[in-house]
């Protein structure tokens, strides 16, 4: 979800979760990679100018990364970005 007001202050939701992913080895075993729903991140944004925008993005993680053939939740975190774009 996106939303801003008058074209300079924003925020975005964003939330994912794989629907299929397994792993083949090279002897032909299928492993499950396990992930679980990531319930999003959070990225506010600010344009002064319609030319480049400076954004700051929180999210909170169930899983950082797949894993195969594991169900132990060891992989619980959050992370977050600073960012700046220059559109020309």
């Amino acid at each position: 979800m996106r939303y801003y007001y008058d074209r300079t202050y924003g925020v975005e939701y964003g939330a994912n979760k794989n629907l299929k992913n397994d792993f083949t080895d090279r002897r032909g075993i299928v492993h499950d990679a396990a992930s679980d729903f990531n319930w999003g991140t959070i990225t506010l944004f600010y344009r002064p100018a319609m030319n480049f925008s400076v954004n700051l993005g929180m999210g909170v993680n169930s899983t950082l990364a797949p894993r195969l053939d594991d169900n132990r939740d060891v992989r619980k975190g959050w992370s977050w970005s600073i960012g700046y774009d220059f559109f020309f």
